[in-house]
């Protein structure tokens, strides 16, 4: 009798996993539906307020950086020539170059 039991327990046992296990989804699924998602809605956006560069503006801005710190150096040594009583050569001393 205890082979009779067996054999009869185990689809029985099965049967009722099965429910559970469907029962469980269909839980989850109702949940999952019963839930209505946050909608987030987009504000007025301020517009990006770009300048567009290319390489050769870049790189004319990086040489009269550089031309006006020669200038700049070469004033700054004509003052310590005067200061040290050098007598100038005829150099220009203005930095403006007028």
């Amino acid at each position: 009798m205890n082979r009779a039991v067996r054999k009869f327990s185990r689809p029985v046992r099965a049967v009722i996993l099965a429910v559970l296990v469907h029962v469980a989804f269909g839980l989850l699924l109702g949940l999952s539906l019963s839930f209505k998602p946050q909608v987030i809605k987009p504000g007025i956006a301020k517009p990006v307020k770009a300048i567009v560069i290319d390489r050769s503006t870049l790189a004319k801005e990086e040489t009269s950086k550089k031309e006006v710190e020669k200038k700049r150096a070469v004033v700054q040594a004509m003052v310590l020539l005067q200061q040290a009583g050098v007598p100038s050569i005829g150099l220009v001393t203005d930095p403006t170059g007028e």
